[in-house]
């Protein structure tokens, strides 16, 4: 990914009002291809941890799949700006 697009990724995440700090990390990072297991090893955290807090966000977004996560925040951001 671009540098405009690194950051465009991460402004869409850290705008989300409704995801835990830990979330927004795990997030960012499946938005940018990681699995659960290179999330959980960044973070030092369990794999199993990280499926938890998305399982979570799922439930928040009312998203089913990761590959949903990156438009779904693009197009949530680009109604707040």
């Amino acid at each position: 990914m671009s540098p405009e697009v690194l950051e465009m990724v991460g402004l869409a995440v850290e705008s989300s009002e409704y995801l835990s700090p830990r979330q927004k990390q795990i997030v960012y990072d499946v938005c940018l291809g990681a699995t659960n297991r290179e999330i959980g090893e960044k973070l030092g955290i369990s794999p199993n941890t990280v499926d938890v807090q998305l399982t979570r966000v799922f439930i928040k977004t009312g998203l089913e799949k990761r590959t949903q996560l990156l438009p779904f925040l693009m197009s949530q951001f680009h109604e707040e700006y």
